[in-house]
């Protein structure tokens, strides 16, 4: 379930495993139901789950980073430790933004199955 918030990815290889489940917001609309859905991470796999705040991040001419250079810059780090990795993420996006000011938090979770 993501509830609203950016599918978590699973790099795998080459390959860029988006785990998509649906389901509004939590806590926007009373009542509502969520889906459970399972997936089983494989040795290498590169769990990583991120807020919008980051694939939204503008740089000063109000361009956003997007997923794509999200993932590039994800992929490109995946050879580090976990902690690598964030650091070398957020890197990259403080490259793209520059100075301009964030509106949204930027959160980042990595997990490398050995």
């Amino acid at each position: 379930m993501n509830a609203g918030h950016n599918a978590p990815l699973v790099l795998r290889g080459s390959d860029v495993l988006r785990l998509e489940a649906c389901g509004p917001v939590v806590g926007l609309l009373p009542g509502a139901r969520y889906g459970q859905d399972e997936f089983c991470l494989q040795r290498g796999d590169v769990f990583v789950a991120y807020t919008d705040g980051i694939s939204e991040a503008l740089n000063e001419a109000e361009e956003e980073w997007e997923e794509e250079r999200f993932i590039a810059a994800a992929q490109a780090a995946k050879g580090l430790s976990a902690k690598g990795m964030i650091e070398a993420i957020f890197k990259a996006a403080d490259a793209f933004t520059g100075a301009a000011k964030q509106y949204d938090d930027m959160t980042l979770l990595v997990v490398k199955v050995g």
